[in-house]
């Protein structure tokens, strides 16, 4: 997992898993996270607080989910209901 949270030319921090372990634990105890929880994550895949939610949810053993794409209409764009 690599993130770049700064202006201007990218630069960033390389976290290994014991930084994205010990992330997920505190995030499980500060939102009071358990099984019973879901989540459903709509920031791309590379951003970094998407996968941090993500991970929580998993380390308290919930349920998860991605959006795979977002279809974007035109104004005064008709759809078909299937």
């Amino acid at each position: 997992m690599y993130t770049a949270a700064v202006p201007g030319m990218p630069r960033g921090a390389s976290l290994g898993r014991h930084n994205l372990i010990a992330c997920t634990i505190q995030t499980v105890g500060a939102l009071a996270l358990h099984p019973q929880c879901s989540h459903f994550n709509i920031l791309p895949r590379f951003h970094i607080a998407g996968w941090m939610a993500a991970l929580a949810v998993i380390h308290a053993r919930g349920r998860w989910s991605f959006i795979r794409a977002v279809c974007v209409l035109k104004p005064g764009a008709r759809t078909s209901a299937r």
